[in-house]
C-alpha cells in the first residue's frame, strides 16, 4: 500500500481465501468415494481507502480471483461388470445363472477416475474503520460472492480384463463386449462442467489500548457457506457425471486475542477462536471430513529496524471428532461407491512467519 496524499491510499494483496487438500492411500476402504481432493484459489485484490475525518476511514476493493480442483477417486469396475453382466443377461446373450461366476472371475478390478477444472471470478470488498480515540477502535468488512463456470476433463484408467479358462473360457467374448461397452459409454475420457458459487463473508472487529503494555483484540465473522448445495458435476453435453450433496451451512467465527508488550522491540501475541463448520453430519463427506473447531494461538513480532519487523505464531486447532456415515452422492458414471461408516481423529498444527517491510 502508498499513500496518494493525506486522505487516499491505494494498494494491493495477494492471498489464497480458499484451499483444500485431503488424500488416502489408494487401497482404503473408501476409495470409490474418495482418493485425493485439491481445491487452490489464488485472489489479486486492488484496493483503495479514503480517510473521511480523522475517526473515519472507508474502503473499497475488486477482487481477481483463480480456482483450480483436483479431484480423484478409485473406480469399482467389477461393479460396472457386474451391471453388465446383469443386461446382458436380460438381452438373452448369457444365462443368469453363469453371472456369480463371472463376476468372481473379475472381481477385484479397480480403476481410476481423476476430474480437473478451474476457472476465473470477480468479486469485490468494502470496509469502514470507526476510531473512538487513539486506543480504541471498531471495523467492519464485506466480501462478496464469486460464482464460478469451472471446465476442465475427467480421465478415467480403465483396468485390464483377465482371460477367462476353463468352463467360462466361452464367455470371454461377452465379457470383453461389455468392458468395451463400459470404456466407451460410460468410463470414457472428456470434458466436463461444474457451477460453484463460492461464499460472502461479513466481519466486525474490535481493538482497545488498555495500557502501555496491553491491547486487546475481537473478532466476529460470518461465512455464507449455504452457498454451497451439491457438487454437480456434468459432461461436456450436458449429462450427469456424478452428483454429491453437500447442503453446507452458514458459520460464525468468533476469536479474541491479547498483545503484550514484552520490550521495546518485542510483541508477544496469545488468542482463542471458536470457528463453525459449514459440513452438516448427515452430508459429511471423506472428501471434507470436517467438524467444529477450536483454535489456540500464539506469536510474536520482532522489530527488527525503524522499517522492518518479523512476526511468527504458531496455532494448535481442537477439531471434534467428526463421525460419517455415507453411502456417496449419485455415482452414474462410476458405479458401486460403497458405505462409509465410522470416525475421524482429527488435529491440526499451524506454524507461519512473514517479514514485513515498509519502504518509507
Amino acid at each position: 500500500s502508498t499513500a496518494i496524499n493525506d486522505r487516499v491510499h491505494v494498494g494491493i494483496g495477494i492471498n489464497a481465501p480458499f484451499g483444500l487438500k485431503t488424500e488416502y492411500d489408494d487401497g482404503w476402504i473408501g476409495r470409490y468415494q474418495a482418493l485425493k481432493s485439491e481445491i487452490q484459489t489464488i485472489n489479486v485484490n486492488p484496493s483503495v481507502s479514503y480517510k473521511v475525518s480523522d475517526a473515519v476511514w472507508l474502503g473499497a476493493g475488486m477482487n481477481y480471483q483463480h480456482f483450480k480442483a483436483e479431484l480423484t477417486q478409485a473406480v469399482n469396475y467389477t461393479g460396472a461388470l457386474a451391471q453388465g453382466y446383469a443386461a446382458a443377461a436380460a438381452g438373452g446373450l448369457i444365462p443368469a445363472a453363469v453371472i456369480p461366476a463371472l463376476i468372481g472371475a473379475t472381481s477385484g478390478l479397480d480403476g481410476k477416475s481423476k476430474v480437473t477444472a478451474d476457472d476465473s471470478a470477480y468479486g469485490w470488498n468494502v470496509g469502514a474503520i470507526y476510531s473512538f480515540n487513539e486506543d480504541a477502535r471498531i471495523g467492519v468488512a464485506y466480501r462478496s460472492k464469486l460464482k464460478y463456470a469451472l471446465v476442465g476433463n475427467a480421465n478415467f484408467q480403465n483396468p485390464t480384463i483377465p482371460t477367462l479358462a476353463g468352463p467360462l473360457a466361452a464367455l470371454n467374448p461377452v465379457v470383453v463386449a461389455v468392458s468395451n461397452q463400459i470404456n466407451q459409454t460410460r468410463l470414457f475420457d472428456g470434458g466436463i462442467k461444474l457451477d460453484i458459487t463460492m461464499p460472502d463473508t461479513a466481519s466486525l472487529s474490535y481493538y482497545q489500548r488498555i495500557n502501555d503494555k496491553y491491547d486487546i483484540l475481537a473478532d466476529v465473522t460470518w461465512t455464507g457457506w449455504s452457498s454451497i448445495k451439491e457438487l454437480r458435476i456434468l459432461r461436456s453435453d450436458g449429462s450427469l457425471l456424478s452428483l454429491t450433496p453437500e447442503n453446507f451451512r452458514d458459520t460464525w467465527r468468533v476469536s479474541a486475542g491479547i498483545n503484550y508488550q514484552y520490550a521495546e522491540k518485542i510483541v508477544l501475541r496469545a488468542g482463542v477462536a471458536f470457528d463453525q463448520t459449514p459440513v452438516n453430519s448427515t452430508d459429511r463427506t471423506p472428501r471434507l471430513p470436517d467438524n467444529d473447531r477450536t483454535w489456540l494461538t500464539v506469536g510474536g513480532r520482532f522489530k527488527l529496524s525503524p522499517a522492518s519487523n518479523i512476526d511468527v505464531g504458531a496455532a494448535y486447532i481442537f477439531v471434534k471428532d467428526p463421525s460419517i456415515n455415507i453411502v456417496g452422492g449419485t455415482p452414474v458414471s462410476v458405479p458401486g461407491t460403497g458405505l462409509i461408516n465410522g470416525s475421524y481423529k482429527s488435529n491440526v498444527v499451524i506454524l507461519s512467519g512473514q517479514i514485513n517491510y515498509r519502504f518509507r
